[in-house]
């Protein structure tokens, strides 16, 4: 019964093809029914897709009508309708037509179907099936709703993101895993694709393959084509509009190539070039692609790797943790990054960034007087040693808090430090640290307090690299104390690990951190092209035991080093207004997650989100949203660009 069912369909649909066109006084009937039509060899299982004009059995493939792409299943009225006369073939049953009932009969062994063009009903052996649609004629063929395959046919009738399957057993398209549904929808849209070349070797225009390709993507995956532009070509004013991000989209994800930067939006593909681009398709399909530019770039790979080849005749004997953020991609790598440690000095940027966000608040005055005192020098009955000359100036020598912070930082003073600690307390620099999302770092003691019965502080090199962030983006405190922060930093006179191997065209802001068996340095690598990197880097022996610091500062130099050369080569984006390249760079920042670049006058006067850094003024994206279009850079080739519309 469930074979006659799908019998029905095909058979159907011949008819009904016919009596419509007697209505046109073309009498087509014999014509129809001899059209000899493609049979698949299956035990069970019939494969359809809503406007594909394929069938799938087992591996076959096969048009429904070779004289006619057009037969496909549709979806009329918010009903899918089928193209019965495939799968009554198929499924072996005899067809006959009445023109002037414009009825279609189907019989087999001692099952006898019939439906009437037009109508609500269909009989089998005489019962009346009712349809919630009625059958029609499409594209010339008989169509039936889906459901009547099920209730007429008495076969298994399932239905998954645009796709059907008719089984003679109990197997549904819903028990497919996602993975063989993937594999199933895509190998349609090729099969479908390499045929209208077939039928018009002209219809692979590179545009209209990406828009098609692209769709796909999103509908099957439940995907939204992002508003902001990934890539930027020469020729963009040759791409149709309606398609300018799909365009973008189908080179990230190589699915189509481009030659000297355009895009060549006309360009047909040849056969060749169709089938691989089909091929790319469904392997980018099947894997569900990212349209995030981070994982397109491999920047997470590329530095992993180099971080591995660098520690890796060391990393028996030690811990290597390490961080990199690029604030031009908002993106962060670490390797060890959120394992905990003693950070020794480096907390110290932590006690900067307190001390400045209370100058702010006007609760501290950077121009107030501090007499040093000789309790200063001590924490407990333990002096206080280490970098920093403050252990030995006299007591009652005045010092602004400016002085304080900056010895504390480019000297690593532990006196200092403690000084500030004293200022602060250390609930206010935990709470600050609690506020931003430090959830690693937390401070118990101040330097070379030996109290046992106290935890050590510790953090992490991705809580470090957050201090770098909250500093560089003004996200603390206002750009001329966050400025005067980052001087001290440059004024490090420690350049002996992240800027070990540095080129001489980079400027490092550092904050360095040592001990016996531990060695560290946090650091913002401002280049001349582009926008800078944050980085921390952290070496420690794993047994505890004095480590050799020029071995270990030349391994955190020839790490460093290779990691800012990398950087250094990816260009930043020019900044387009109107089609039209305004500047060579565009300055593009996150901050706070969201894009900004450096403001042009030629952005016009209206308000603006803004934001300062460094004296100049960064202008948020966001802001354009009400007044135009826009887009920035979501990958490297061919052009990089932010582009203003």
């Amino acid at each position: 019964m469930k074979k006659v069912i799908s019998v029905f369909f095909v058979v159907l649909s011949v008819f009904l093809m016919g009596n419509a066109y007697q209505d046109l006084e073309i009498n087509i009937e014999e014509e129809v029914f001899l059209q000899e039509q493609p049979i698949l060899e299956y035990e069970d299982i019939l494969l359809f897709k809503i406007d594909n004009p394929y069938a799938k059995a087992e591996e076959d493939f096969v048009l429904l009508d070779p004289d006619n792409m057009d037969v496909t299943p549709v979806i009329k009225n918010d009903r899918t309708l089928v193209p019965v006369r495939f799968i009554s073939e198929n499924l072996g049953f005899d067809v006959s037509w009445d023109s002037k009932e414009r009825r279609a009969v189907m019989s087999k062994d001692d099952i006898s179907i019939s439906c009437k063009t037009d109508s609500y009903e269909i009989y089998v052996n005489e019962k009346r099936i009712s349809l919630d649609v009625p059958s029609m004629i499409i594209n010339d063929r008989l169509y039936v709703p889906l459901r009547a395959v099920s209730e007429v046919f008495d076969n298994n009738v399932s239905y998954k993101k645009r796709m059907i399957m008719v089984s003679q057993s109990d197997t549904s398209i819903e028990q497919y895993e996602i993975e063989q549904l993937s594999k199933l929808y895509s190998e349609f849209v090729k099969i479908k694709k390499l045929q209208e070349f077939r039928e018009d070797e002209n219809s692979m225009e590179k545009w209209k393959l990406s828009k098609r390709l692209i769709d796909h993507i999103v509908y099957f995956h439940d995907k939204t084509i992002p508003s902001i532009e990934f890539n930027y070509f020469p020729d963009h004013k040759d791409i149709p509009q309606e398609v300018y991000y799909h365009a973008h989209l189908a080179v990230f994800l190589d699915l189509v190539k481009v030659e000297s930067g355009d895009f060549d939006a006309y360009y047909n593909l040849s056969f060749d070039e169709l089938n691989k681009t089909l091929e790319n398709f469904v392997d980018v399909f099947i894997d569900n692609p990212d349209f995030n530019y981070k994982d397109k770039n491999n920047v997470e790979e590329d530095i992993l790797n180099i971080i591995n080849k660098n520690i890796k005749d060391i990393k028996d004997e030690h811990n290597i943790r390490a961080s990199v953020y690029d604030f031009s991609k908002d993106l962060s790598i670490s390797y060890n990054g959120t394992e905990k440690f003693y950070p020794a000095s480096l907390t110290k940027t932590l006690n900067l960034l307190c001390f400045l966000e209370e100058v702010q608040a006007g609760n501290l005055d950077l121009e107030s007087i501090y007499k040093l005192e000789e309790s200063d020098k001590f924490v407990n009955d333990s002096e206080v040693i280490g970098a920093g000359n403050l252990r030995f100036e006299d007591e009652g020598t005045e010092y602004t808090y400016r002085s304080i912070l900056n010895r504390m930082v480019s000297s690593s003073d532990n006196v200092a430090a403690n000084i500030t600690i004293d200022i602060l307390g250390i609930d206010k620099i935990n709470s600050f640290s609690k506020r931003f999302e430090l959830e690693d770092t937390i401070i118990y003691r101040k330097f070379y307090e030996m109290n046992v019965s106290k935890a050590v502080n510790h953090s992490t090199t991705v809580d470090l690299n957050k201090m770098l962030i909250l500093l560089e983006n003004r996200l603390v405190v206002n750009d001329d104390l966050s400025s005067l922060g980052i001087e001290f930093m440059k004024e490090t006179y420690n350049k002996d690990r992240i800027a070990r191997y540095a080129p001489d065209n980079v400027t490092v802001a550092n904050k360095i951190g040592f001990l016996q068996r531990l060695s560290g340095d946090m650091a913002i690598i401002y280049f001349e092209n582009r926008e800078p990197i944050a980085l921390t880097v952290f070496v420690e022996d794993k047994y505890r035991r004095s480590i050799k610091t020029e071995e270990v500062n030349d391994i955190i130099g020839n790490l460093s080093g290779e990691i800012i050369d990398y950087f250094s080569l990816d260009s930043m984006p020019s900044l387009y207004i109107n089609g039209d390249r305004i500047d060579k760079n565009a300055g593009l920042r996150f901050i706070d997650k969201r894009p900004f670049i450096k403001y042009h006058e030629f952005l016009g006067e209206f308000p603006k989100e803004s934001v300062v850094i460094g004296g100049e003024k960064y202008i948020s994206l966001d802001c354009f949203a009400e007044n135009t279009e826009y887009s920035y850079l979501l990958r490297r080739f061919p052009l990089n660009a932010v582009s203003i519309r």
